[in-house]
């Protein structure tokens, strides 16, 4: 694994966080940060998801583990997949970087979605989720294009899409408005 013809090619997860082998991730901005981090999915094992890896004053060093081989109870990082964004940047940009994923911010949606839907179609009781979702970075804001599949006992599902705008620093939902088909551009998108 490791080669004495230059750095590592993969990187052992225990070693990255021990704080070695930093100066070989690469640097990406808090966007890509975020970016990367709504990808992430539930996962059982800290692997195939992007995990935050070791931090120092100046950085966050970040990337999505491996298990080394079949069967193997190592996590490796491929030094591709191994990266650094400036603390700073992150505080400034992503206030919720160390505990905010794509799974959590879901969940969040959801719950300010559903709520807002039992309000309009009350006394009916709809069960709603997501069918596709994407969150991007503003100055304050998390703003987010939702697609919503909601289900009324006895009647064909409906499709509703919404943009929502959540406080950067509190998750307190600042606005919810439904916007035409047209107004969503999915080009790439979380689920």
């Amino acid at each position: 694994m490791f080669s004495l013809f230059g750095p590592p090619k993969k990187i052992p997860v225990h070693v990255i966080k021990k704080g070695k082998y930093l100066d070989l991730a690469k640097e990406a901005s808090a966007q890509r940060f975020f970016k990367m981090r709504m990808k992430n999915r539930i996962r059982k094992a800290l692997v195939g998801a992007w995990y935050i890896l070791h931090e120092t004053n100046d950085y966050v060093y970040w990337g999505r583990p491996i298990f080394k081989r079949a069967f193997s109870d190592t996590r490796i990082i491929p030094h591709e997949e191994f990266y650094k964004t400036s603390i700073q940047e992150l505080r400034e940009q992503f206030p919720q970087y160390k505990k905010l994923d794509g799974p959590k911010l879901k969940t969040t949606i959801l719950t300010f979605l559903a709520h807002h839907i039992r309000q309009e179609l009350a006394p009916e009781i709809p069960h709603t989720y997501i069918s596709r979702w994407k969150a991007t970075l503003q100055d304050k804001t998390f703003s987010i294009r939702a697609e919503a599949n909601i289900r009324i006992a006895k009647q064909q599902p409906k499709e509703k899409n919404y943009h929502l705008a959540l406080d950067k620093n509190s998750l307190e939902l600042l606005h919810i408005d439904e916007v035409s088909e047209n107004d969503m551009p999915w080009i790439e998108f979380n689920q």
